[in-house]
C-alpha cells in the first residue's frame, strides 16, 4: 500500500506553549527541542492509532480493493473516488481527520512529549498507561 498525503494538516493540534505548560517549563532553552517532539509526537500518534489528528487529503494506492473503514488516517469524512492506474492498482482518494482534534488524542501527544522528554533512553518501552490510551483510540474494523 502506499499513502499519500495530497493535502497534509494546516496546524500541530498542541502549542508550543500547551507542551511548555504541560512540562511546568518556564524557560526558552528548549523550544527547538519541543517543537521538534510535538510534531515526532502527533506523527507517531498519527501512525499508531491510524488516525488523523486533522483534516488532511489522502491518495491510496493498492493492489487489493478496500472498504471505507479499512482506509489508512480515518476517520474518513469526505467522498471516496476510486480508479485504477495502468498496473490494475486500486486509486482511493479521500478526505479524512477530525474537524477539531479529540482531546483525548491530544493528551495522548501531550503524555507522549512527557515520557520522551522525561527519559534518559529512548529505546525504553512506553509505559502501560500510554500503551492503553493507544488501545482505546486505535481505529479498529
Amino acid at each position: 500500500m502506499i499513502v499519500e498525503i495530497v493535502t497534509d494538516i494546516t496546524g500541530e493540534p498542541v502549542t508550543l506553549s500547551e507542551v511548555k505548560d504541560y512540562l511546568r517549563i518556564t524557560g526558552t532553552a528548549h523550544d527547538t527541542d519541543l517543537e521538534t517532539m510535538i510534531s515526532d509526537a502527533r506523527q507517531y500518534v498519527e501512525r499508531v492509532t491510524d488516525s488523523s489528528v486533522s483534516e488532511r487529503s489522502l491518495k491510496v494506492t493498492n493492489d487489493l480493493e478496500m472498504e471505507e473503514w479499512e482506509l489508512p488516517f480515518g476517520p474518513v469524512i469526505g467522498t471516496v473516488t476510486d480508479s485504477y492506474d495502468t498496473d490494475g492498482n486500486y486509486i482511493y482518494e479521500y478526505s479524512a481527520g477530525y474537524d477539531t482534534t479529540p482531546y483525548d488524542m491530544i493528551r495522548l501527544i501531550l503524555d507522549v512529549i512527557k515520557y520522551w522528554y522525561d527519559i534518559d533512553d529512548t529505546s525504553q518501552e512506553l509505559p502501560v498507561t500510554i500503551k492503553k490510551k493507544i488501545q482505546l483510540l486505535t481505529r479498529n474494523p
